[in-house]
């Protein structure tokens, strides 16, 4: 079929005249289906007219003053910024009535929508397919599901059945997932929920999060080993004024380290509700703070947000803002506050809220450590923490309350019993309040903490140094202060193991007893384990003795675990007794010799005696 150009209007006007290209601006009240041929300029008079395909300011071209017409409306104007034209074209059947006509896009690519047009809410449109570019926020319709509306391209399909299938392609940084939705029935035209067919947002997210873990172990000096004291996490949130006035001298008096979550508008009335809590401190004030006390990321606001661009407000930009205030805080945690952001996280209350939402994936990948509410195995409020890291949102329990400060010394001590962690947290502004816990109560449940960390049962830690910590020790742990030790940590029993202790030979014969003192005697001991071996030498009298006379006296840390007797190479009786004597009954003057061979159960010796004879072998 050949095309050719058909002539429409003279945009010029007549002959000679040079005019404008349209012939007149059109009106809201014009009927565009019985205009006269030509261009008519679409400005604020016309708008609004309700035969326009949308509301947008552009040309409207009329052809064909009698039989089958066609009338084409392009715009540029979009309401957003962008680098090209939309046109749309509608045709009346040959008698030229446009009944039941409708308006068909000609130009469909990578086209945008309004900003409060929701990629959840573009309904089924039959007559044309497109690909549709959504770079803008927009607001989600009730109930929406994924994808959240941010930097989207929409394809949008009709099929021949009339059937539609859209799919999204998500292009944000928190988001590079693809979704697929479709009529539930061609009859009906509604469409499915969306459904992900591609999750690779939390690649990304796990791989920050994992070296900031890393990052965050390093700053804070390795991994944290508690030996058998419970790990506690001391936590508070908000109101840094009574934090310093009330909470931070009582926390130094005892040397208690904590961390405090701050929110970066809190000096801003306008953003936040906390900002009474503020008032009277200052960012330098608090960036001066000693290193035992340590900051979190609370949010921007401390307010809720449901939409992408609001949450990375409150959950990104707010670490930002945060680590730009106190530039000597290396600040690596978030404690979730008490808000609402997108639908599934639930204040961090299971796995799924940070696998499968974007508040999730926002605080996994820009901490390495973050709060919420989850409880792991039978509702528990603590986790275990033996040889792994704590689970991440972890969720705190309150001191707020006298009965919340009972609860939690309960949950301390059933935690170590269960080698589990746990995190404490309170509001500093709480104390002497009607229905709260007292001064005189915080103040003794430090005391308590105190009392429990000399005792060696509890260690109190930030929340940095938590999400590092576990019970015991690394292993193994060589150690050639005293001999050569490898010890490991026994999880069962809550203590150190040694797996190998050598002592080496030492040579002891100074501590030979006057009166055997005429032969050059020698005396060398060893301790191998809990093997400790005596061997002397040389042995001789200038005279006779009687009874038992002590040849010499072991010291602590190599005496037997039970009293030993022998024979010498004389065959006289002999003894190594538990106190540590070693004795030959009714020596005589002939040079002796003898050795004893036992086991010990005194503690590994604090210091050796004598002097080395060699070296301690390496294998």
């Amino acid at each position: 079929m050949a095309l050719s150009w058909v002539y429409i209007a003279n945009l010029k006007g007549t002959t000679g005249n040079t005019g404008t290209y349209y012939i007149r601006e059109l009106a809201n009240t014009d009927d565009i289906f019985t205009l006269a041929p030509g261009v008519y300029r679409v400005g604020a008079a016309g708008v609004s007219n309700t035969g326009l395909p949308l509301a947008r300011y552009g040309d409207l071209i009329v052809n064909s003053p009698a039989g089958a017409r066609t009338i084409v409306f392009q715009t540029n104007d979009l309401g957003i910024v962008r680098a090209e034209t939309r046109a749309f074209i509608i045709g009346s059947d040959n008698t030229g009535s446009f009944v039941g006509k409708k308006w068909r896009e000609l130009t469909t690519n990578a086209r945008g929508l309004p900003v409060n047009h929701a990629i959840d809410v573009w309904t089924k449109e039959v007559g044309y397919n497109g690909s549709f570019a959504i770079s803008v926020s927009s607001v989600d319709a009730a109930g929406s599901k994924n994808p959240t509306n941010f930097s989207y391209n929409l394809d949008h399909e009709t099929q021949p059945n009339g059937a539609t299938v859209q799919q999204a392609w998500a292009s944000h940084s928190d988001d590079q997932g693809a979704y697929f939705r479709s009529e539930t029935s061609a009859a009906s035209g509604a469409l499915t929920l969306w459904k992900r067919l591609m999750d690779e947002r939390m690649s990304p997210a796990l791989n920050r999060h994992e070296l900031l873990y890393q990052e965050m172990a390093a700053a804070n000096g390795g991994k944290v080993y508690t030996g058998g004291a419970v790990p506690v996490a001391l936590t508070f949130d908000d109101y840094p004024r009574d934090f310093r006035d009330r909470i931070k001298p009582l926390l130094e008096a005892r040397g208690l380290p904590c961390t405090i979550g701050l929110s970066s508008k809190m000096y801003d009335p306008t953003s936040t509700v906390i900002y009474a809590g503020a008032e009277g401190t200052t960012w330098a004030e608090i960036d001066a703070w000693p290193a035992t006390i340590t900051i979190a990321n609370h949010s921007a606001t401390h307010g809720s947000a449901t939409d992408r661009l609001s949450m990375r407000r409150e959950i990104v930009d707010g670490l930002k803002d945060l680590r730009a205030a106190l530039p000597s805080k290396k600040i690596y945690t978030f404690m979730q506050p008490s808000v609402t952001y997108d639908d599934g996280f639930n204040n961090g209350d299971t796995l799924e809220s940070y696998a499968n939402t974007i508040a999730g994936h926002m605080q996994l990948g820009h901490h390495g450590y973050v709060t919420g509410t989850r409880r792991t195995a039978n509702m528990a409020t603590s986790c275990p923490m033996v040889g792994n890291r704590p689970v991440q949102g972890l969720t705190r329990n309150w001191l707020d309350t006298k009965s919340g400060i009972d609860l939690a010394q309960s949950r301390i001590t059933s935690a170590r019993a269960q080698k589990h962690g746990i995190i404490i947290a309170a509001h500093a502004d709480r104390f002497d309040k009607t229905g709260q816990a007292t001064m005189a109560e915080i103040t003794a449940f430090f005391d308590w903490l105190k009392t429990e960390q000399d005792a060696g049962r509890v260690k109190v830690l930030t929340l940095e140094q938590f999400a590092i910590a576990q019970y015991g020790a690394p292993a193994p742990v060589v150690d050639n202060t005293v001999g050569r030790t490898v010890k490991v940590w026994d999880y069962l029993n809550n203590r150190e193991q040694m797996i190998y202790g050598d002592t080496g030979q030492r040579d002891i014969s100074a501590s030979i007893a006057a009166g055997y003192t005429n032969t050059a005697g020698t005396a060398i001991l060893r301790r191998n384990g809990n093997i400790v071996t005596l061997t002397i030498n040389s042995l001789g009298r200038s005279e006779v003795g009687t009874g038992n006379v002590t040849v010499l006296t072991l010291p602590s840390g190599f005496r037997p675990e039970a009293n030993r007797y022998d024979w010498t190479f004389r065959d006289l009786r002999c003894g190594a007794l538990t106190s540590g004597v070693v004795y030959i009954t009714a020596p005589s003057t002939p040079v002796d010799y003898l050795s004893f061979t036992f086991a010990t159960n005194d503690d590994w010796p604090t210091s050796l005696p004598g002097s080395a004879v060699g070296t301690i072998p390496f294998k």
